[in-house]
């Protein structure tokens, strides 16, 4: 279905930062360094503190600043530096095609979220900041993973003749919201997030997305290409 600018929500990302951008590249090596340090700080659930981050790099804050925007721009590419690993490999796994395909990638996406610990700790350690990061429209997580599932469903319509019962990006943005709701609420809540309770939410979305008859799917198993 055609998208119109009247009713379809604007999820425009920031660019990635200099220190992401020469991550991906592997140059830069000094701005690489530096996002490879933020990751592995994230990681390993010590806090992402912008004076430790350049005295450990051996450059001035104003550099730093630079190379990272600030450091809830830091942090968003951080998270979805590793979000996007993990989504990559969900599509690579993902079976079925049509709605089936959707449910598969969102199922392994979600499972592989919540069992990784740098983001529970993140949540846990400072929820305010934490949800401000991670659910921010116009924001390096949200807005991303947002074009990320637009483009999978584009690939599904393409592939599979899969009809939708909304515009791509609208679609798109209630299956994320759906998605943070339970992952990220519950876990503040200190309760285990039910993610079975979010595919049952998203499959309801999806109802009557089926492949339309005589469709032929045309699959590549390889990773999910995220345009920055």
């Amino acid at each position: 279905m055609p998208a119109t600018a009247a009713n379809t929500p604007s999820h425009e990302p920031p660019a990635p930062c200099l220190a992401y951008r020469a991550y991906r590249l592997g140059f830069p090596e000094r701005q690489a360094r530096a996002f490879a340090v933020a990751r592995d700080w994230y990681a390993r659930g010590r806090k992402l503190d912008m004076r430790a981050l350049a005295s450990e790099l051996g450059v001035s804050r104003p550099t730093l600043y630079r190379w990272v925007g600030s450091r809830e721009r830091l942090l968003e590419d951080v998270i979805w530096s590793f979000a996007e690993e993990l989504l990559a490999v969900a599509v690579r796994r993902a079976r079925g095609d049509g709605s089936a395909r959707i449910m598969s990638i969102l199922r392994e996406f979600t499972a592989q979220i919540v069992a990784a610990p740098a983001l529970r700790r993140f949540l846990e350690m400072d929820a305010e900041i934490a949800l401000r990061v991670l659910t921010r429209r116009d924001g390096g997580v949200e807005g991303r993973l947002v074009r990320a599932v637009a483009e999978l469903l584009d690939d599904e319509v393409r592939a599979s003749g899969l009809s939708l019962p909304l515009e791509t990006p609208e679609m798109a943005y209630l299956i994320v919201r759906v998605v943070e709701a339970f992952l990220y609420n519950d876990a503040i809540a200190a309760l285990e997030p039910d993610l079975e309770a979010a595919a049952m939410v998203v499959e309801l979305l999806l109802k009557g997305a089926q492949p339309s008859a005589g469709a032929k799917s045309s699959h590549l198993q390889q990773p999910l290409p995220v345009r920055h």
